[in-house]
């Protein structure tokens, strides 16, 4: 980038090949640039690999400070050939010295200082505190028992509503209601606030944008009575055991209503019916299986029949779970108004409250149907003018949200001409592990394309650290072999180890 030799890169880090050490060796080069520490950004997921980054920089410049052997391996490894230990000790020293000034951190405590600087740019009045995991638990409950209070007074659908909780928590341990509906809170309550509110849970236009080929059709308990007969006519000798157990799953048949759950046993028979194989032995015939594997032939002639009762079974499991949704996106609704007046209007918010904030004033669609919106314009310009270089570690686990959040800071460096500003982020999708908190892997291959789709390579992205310091060959093989197909972010991994009395051996494996 410019006369700098900056860059901006991707780089592709397996595990256990350095990624730590390597996005330490680009802070240091970016202060041996003369870059003041403070314009800086180095963001992460977690406070320990927070933690082992700041350490990771100290210890290298320490140990450069004293040894002009290690000062002239860091100025290798950084491309700053004028590097040295007197240049080392006056970085270390401006590091101190500056050390409460260093945006080197989480992803969350980032955003939560944007919150705190800027409470009323972000249409906030007043203080603003983070709610930490205990103390989420401690509102969310409260919220609940007020949602409970003001329910119960004068909704008669609300005894129905619950009886849909309950049948939701019917196979987990406890019956306690309150204590059945946190427990669907605190796993929901974050997924409502990212579904767009166009699109609510057990919409099946939202499910399937054509139509689902299940939904509809014909009656469930004829299709049952039918194939019941057809059934006991041709197998009218079949052993008492096998006739007990097709009888129960027949009244399963006619129990089963819209709402309630089908059980494991109808749902295996359902699948098998709507595809039946073809008989092994016997021509033009069809077999579903029975109690232990006990197989029953029919002719082609009942295979329609099969098929719409199979198709019957799995529409009423699925209009009974999107009758469910509802509920629950209904229930989470309500929670959320009285969440938005007890806590977030008092000043209390999450990190994911933040984030979303701050992606909906970016223009992002936000589920939060009560956060209000404001304009970013003011509150980028001060940031973008504090900031100049970005450092993201483990960028896989990145959520739209949390990209979202960010991309119009990171976009004013990348589109500068200066070549002054730089954007780095570092990741591999083989170890994504936050999908569950919206982390979205496919991040870390779409930021790079994005920028480069003009043909313009502005982000580059050859490197890739691929030579694993930390596994034996035997455990990489595994790991290549499962991630063959992944798309050339996961990339494959080489092994570097030492096992005692051998020497260090060095396998090269091609990238997938």
């Amino acid at each position: 980038m410019g006369d700098s030799g900056l860059k901006h890169q991707r780089i592709i880090a397996n595990a256990g090949s350095g990624k730590t050490h390597r996005l330490a060796t680009r802070y240091i080069e970016l202060v041996e640039r003369e870059v003041p520490a403070e314009r800086i950004v180095a963001l992460t997921f977690t406070r320990k690999a927070a933690g082992e980054f700041l350490d990771a920089i100290f210890k290298r410049l320490v140990e450069a400070s004293s040894s002009a052997q290690a000062a002239r391996a860091l100025a290798a490894e950084t491309g700053m050939s004028g590097l040295s230990s007197a240049g080392c000790l006056a970085h270390l020293r401006q590091l101190i010295d500056k050390l409460p000034l260093l945006t080197l951190g989480t992803l969350d405590s980032f955003f939560g200082r944007i919150l705190r600087a800027f409470p009323f740019e972000c249409g906030l009045a007043g203080e603003v505190a983070i709610l930490d995991d205990h103390l989420q638990g401690v509102v969310r409950r409260q919220v609940l028992a007020d949602v409970f209070r003001h329910q119960g007074r004068n909704e008669e659908g609300f005894a129905e509503f619950l009886d849909l909780i309950r049948k939701q928590s019917r196979n987990r341990e406890g019956r306690d209601v309150s204590g059945a509906l946190d427990r669907e809170i605190e796993d929901l309550h974050e997924r409502f606030l990212l579904t767009p509110s166009d699109k609510p849970w057990g919409d099946p236009s939202a499910i399937w944008p054509g139509k689902c080929p299940v939904l509809g059709g014909g009656d469930l308990s004829s299709f049952a009575e039918e194939f019941e007969r057809q059934l006991f006519e041709l197998h009218a000798n079949m052993e008492d055991k096998h006739r007990r157990d097709w009888e129960g799953r027949f009244r399963e048949m006619r129990a089963l209503r819209t709402g309630s759950a089908a059980s494991d046993r109808l749902i295996k028979f359902a699948l098998q019916a709507i595809n039946p194989p073809p008989a092994r032995i016997r021509p033009r015939h069809f077999r579903l299986k029975g109690l232990k594997g006990k197989v029953f032939h029919f002719p082609d002639a009942f295979r329609a029949g099969v098929i719409a009762l199979g198709r019957a079974i799995i529409r009423a499991e699925l209009e009974g779970r999107l009758v469910r949704s509802r509920a629950l996106y209904e229930l989470v609704a309500r929670f959320e108004v009285q969440y938005q007046t007890q806590v977030r209007d008092a000043g209390q918010h999450t990190f994911l409250d933040v984030a979303g904030l701050l992606a909906a004033a970016s223009g992002t669609t936000w589920g939060a149907k009560s956060l209000r919106p404001f304009s970013r314009q003011e509150l980028d310009f001060r940031l973008d003018s504090s900031y100049d270089h970005w450092l993201l570690d483990e960028f896989q686990d990145t959520s739209r949200l949390q990209w979202q959040a960010l991309r119009d800071l990171v976009d004013e460096v990348i589109q500068s001409d200066s070549g002054q500003r730089s954007f780095f982020y570092v990741g591999d999708t083989k170890q994504a592990i936050y999908a569950w908190r919206g982390g979205d892997p496919r991040l870390f291959d779409e930021v790079a394309d994005f920028y480069n789709a003009s043909g313009t390579q502005r982000i580059d992205t050859s490197e890739a650290l691929d030579v694993s310091f930390r596994s034996v060959p035997e455990i990489l093989d595994a790991v290549n072999a499962i991630f063959l197909t992944r798309p050339p972010s996961a990339g494959r991994a080489k092994a570097r180890f030492s096992r005692a009395g051998a020497r260090p051996v060095e396998l090269r494996l091609a990238r997938s």
